[in-house]
């Protein structure tokens, strides 16, 4: 029984992770909010009621995923951002890595998603992407400027302005009003990709559960915005409905 419970709390405490180094504690409010309002509206919410033979504690899986991780490695950007949104302090020999990793590309790499992913593990370790691997008297590489005057966002997969939004909302960066990509035109960018029916896709087609709820992510930070209010409320509507399909 030991042996089973450890497992469902490492593969709880790994998705957990998966959750948490996207979203972070310091938007889960932002994001019940939609949740709150759905109900207020009408929106019915079920729950099965049947006895669950066993609890498992979140903060033990959390902690039992962690120390698997750390034990073996820091092995990506994502395991580190997730390790830090936990409260944990990350190796040193990963921010070298990261460092490295930015100063051999020169601060340059393959599409938005990469930056995203690299800003936020730049904030993972404590410091500034928006001058980041510089040395003495060279300044280091802007990664916010290369997310907000990408040029390719539009017109790609919902990935790419749902983590460029994730990314210039993980601190507070100075974006020039004639950048190619605000906050606001990531938005609309997500916003052209909802269905009908509220859900997102990757590209085109049914609504996913998976890109519903990260799509659902970016604009939960934005949730003064009267139209991702309510597509957020639509997202929402659609995922509660897709579970108890």
């Amino acid at each position: 029984m030991k042996k089973i419970v450890t497992s469902k709390f490492f593969v709880l405490g790994l998705a957990i992770f998966m959750v948490i180094s996207i979203l972070g504690t310091s938007l889960a409010p932002a994001g019940t909010i939609f949740a709150e309002a759905s109900v207020s509206a009408g929106l019915d919410e079920s729950s099965d009621s049947a006895a669950q033979a066993e609890r498992i504690n979140v903060a033990d899986a959390t902690y039992t995923a962690a120390e698997f991780i750390l034990k073996g490695g820091v092995q990506s950007d994502w395991q580190a951002i997730g390790l830090a949104q936990a409260g944990y302090k990350l190796p040193a020999g990963y921010r070298l890595a990261l460092e490295k990793k930015v100063k051999d590309a020169e601060g340059n790499f393959a599409s938005v998603t990469d930056y995203a992913r690299i800003v936020l593990a730049v904030r993972a370790v404590g410091a500034d992407p928006t001058n980041f691997a510089g040395s003495g008297t060279t300044p280091g590489y802007n990664l916010i400027e290369k997310i907000y005057n990408h040029d390719k966002i539009s017109g790609q997969t919902l990935n790419n302005p749902v983590y460029a939004l994730l990314a210039l909302d993980s601190g507070k960066y100075n974006i020039p009003y004639h950048a190619k990509w605000t906050a606001d035109k990531l938005i609309a960018e997500i916003l052209s990709k909802q269905n009908q029916d509220g859900g997102f896709a990757l590209t085109t087609g049914a609504s996913e559960p998976d890109m519903t709820a990260i799509a659902l992510t970016a604009l939960a930070a934005h949730k003064r915005n009267p139209e991702a209010y309510t597509a957020g409320l639509q997202a929402v509507s659609w995922l509660s409905n897709a579970q108890d399909s």
